[in-house]
């Protein structure tokens, strides 16, 4: 599976001088935040060691059974733009066959 989508809480998490850091095709570590308070799906984005935002809640309801269920996943940025702060990635998961 393939999901293009917005970073959501780039704006909150990172400055600008984080965002213009980023290029395209860096990869970001996706990681499961199950306990987290507002969403028990949320699957956050790293950078390195810096939390840059979430998987949207949109795409982390479908996601996160998948990861859960021992899929793998990798994501990589598509798009930057400074001013706006926004950061647009691609998610490939790997279902595997027996998913």
């Amino acid at each position: 599976m393939k999901l293009n989508m917005h970073v959501a809480g780039v704006s909150y998490r990172c400055t600008p001088e984080d965002i213009k850091a980023m290029q395209f095709d860096d990869v970001l570590a996706v990681e499961r935040e199950p306990r987290n308070a507002h969403d028990p799906n949320a699957i956050k984005l790293m950078r390195g060691d810096k939390h840059i935002g979430y998987v949207p809640a949109v795409h982390s309801a479908r996601l996160a059974p998948l990861l859960d269920a021992g899929a793998s996943c990798t994501a990589r940025i598509d798009y930057v733009n400074v001013q706006n702060r926004l950061v647009a990635i691609t998610v490939v998961v790997d279902e595997h066959n027996d998913l």
